[in-house]
């Protein structure tokens, strides 16, 4: 399993804004964490929808973190940006072959287990 570059690079940016005292704008995310402006804004925008992140317009404007770090998770993170950990087809209900397969309870614990390790990882880690 592995973060895609959206998981990660929101985790990077919801990270620097709990760091911020102020809005932030989008062109100093992007100058001060090295990333492209316009996937930023991609991101922003999902974040912004799912009440993660809040905007102000105007010269002292930009982006500012809408929830505590210490109750946002990884998981959170990757819930919001439609994103399901999901280590087989087989955790589906809808595995064509559950009937005799052995392994989806092995592997649906072990998917649970990873879920729950997200959930403990809390922004306020990566500050």
């Amino acid at each position: 399993m592995k973060l895609t570059k959206l998981e990660d690079y929101s985790i990077l940016i919801i990270s620097f804004l709990a760091k911020q005292e102020s809005f932030v704008s989008v062109s100093d995310i992007c100058k001060k964490l090295l990333l492209p402006i316009p996937f930023t804004r991609k991101i922003l925008n999902i974040l912004l929808n799912k009440n993660i992140v809040k905007t102000k317009e105007g010269s002292n404007g930009g982006y500012m973190i809408n929830v505590d770090p210490s109750e946002l998770s990884v998981y959170d993170v990757m819930k919001a940006l439609g994103n399901e950990i999901l280590l087989t087809e087989c955790i589906k209900d809808d595995c064509s072959v559950k009937d005799q397969c052995s392994s989806k309870e092995v592997f649906n614990k072990l998917n649970e287990e990873i879920r729950s390790k997200f959930s403990d990882i809390k922004i306020i880690d990566f500050i």
